[in-house]
């Protein structure tokens, strides 16, 4: 199995692998530094502390260096590798300036994390949106104020109940007095089936023409006066009935509309107050959200500022670190050109004083 797979193995379940790791690295540390293992610990801590520790031991340095360049770099003028040794200092300055500017960057992205400016403009938007809600619940209370009171829906609502009971009684008189009429005549019918007052009104206006001529015609046989003299009582008193249901439907759906009227204007204003007063609700828990007095808030952001702070930090080192090999690398070319320069030199003054 390769290393790859070792690794996999070992963090496929984390809990087991870590505990795994601690024992065999304790065990194996203790056994290779000879039972000294306190010792080999704080040895090891120590060389992983110089991980992060050395690039600012570096930085401290190449100020140093670069402090002293003027006088160091009398040695190489007019040599080959003057130019080599500016541009080594470069290299350091170079490294500086970067370890700078991303240790700036950071604090910049950390203190951005204390005060962003998003979040502040949102509860700028969010006070106004609360100050506008607060207008809007003022005028909505006052429309409120303007429909129709408690007591006045309530006698609205008793007075459309009033209505509709009385025409339902009528309703059911007027059908009980149809079954039992004198005797059965199509005029019985218009009456009972008309659909509008004008029509029974119109009816009513003929009964007398109509009953003229009973029981003298054909089509009153059978009938005698006094049978003549009833159906036209019936037939006046159906028509007065069928007037009566007509009039006090009237009464109840004006009753009505006025009741749903009033009702429905209350129910829209109340809603409308109801609804601003939870908006306001959740636009102030929102803001309270994102204030900067939010112990929630500040912790929140504290804790993001101190990880964007620590992760600049790290790039700090990492930054160093390169910076670095890359600067003593070329200060070793620097150092083997020099040695080589000077070798040659000497070699070239023994040669003349030996041809002397």
């Amino acid at each position: 199995m390769h290393v790859g797979g070792l690794w996999s193995v070992l963090f496929a379940n984390w809990m087991v692998g870590l505990a795994v790791l601690a024992i065999v690295s304790l065990g194996a540390i203790f056994a290779l530094s000879g039972g000294r293992l306190l010792e080999a610990l704080g040895a090891m801590l120590r060389v992983a502390l110089t991980l992060f520790s050395t690039p600012f031991l570096f930085l401290r340095d190449a100020i140093a260096i670069l402090r002293d360049s003027g006088e160091v770099e009398a040695d190489y003028a007019r040599s080959r590798t003057f130019m080599l040794f500016r541009y080594n200092r470069i290299q350091y300055l170079g490294v500086l300036v970067a370890a700078l500017l991303t240790l700036a960057g950071g604090v910049t992205a950390s203190l951005m994390q204390l005060y962003p400016q998003a979040e502040v403009e949102r509860g700028r938007m969010l006070g106004e949106q609360i100050e506008t809600i607060r207008a809007q619940m003022t005028e909505a209370q006052a429309g409120l104020s303007g429909v129709a009171p408690p007591e006045q829906l309530r006698r609205l609502e008793a007075a459309r109940n009033e209505a509709e009971a009385a025409h339902r009684t009528q309703a059911d008189s007027n059908a009980a007095f149809l079954q039992n009429p004198p005797r059965q005549n199509g005029a019985i019918g218009q009456l009972a089936t008309a659909r509008s007052p004008e029509v029974i009104t119109e009816l009513r206006d003929n009964i007398g023409e109509y009953m003229g001529s009973c029981p003298r015609a054909s089509n009153w046989s059978g009938y005698t006066p006094a049978d003549c003299t009833q159906m036209r009582a019936y037939l006046n008193e159906l028509a007065e009935r069928r007037l009566r249901e007509f009039a006090l439907a009237q009464t109840f759906s004006e009753a009505d509309a006025a009741f749903q009227q009033a009702n429905s204007a209350a129910q829209s204003a109340e809603a409308n107050v109801a609804n601003l007063r939870e908006q306001l609700a959740s636009a102030e828990r929102t803001r309270g959200e994102v204030s900067l007095f939010n112990p929630a808030w500040i912790v929140s952001h504290l804790a993001a500022a101190g990880a964007t702070l620590l992760s600049a930090l790290l790039a700090v080192v990492f930054v160093v670190w390169i910076g670095a090999i890359v600067v003593d690398f070329v200060n070793w070319l620097v150092l083997l050109m020099r040695s080589a320069e000077l070798k040659a030199s000497d070699t070239v003054e023994r040669a003349r004083e030996f041809q002397r």
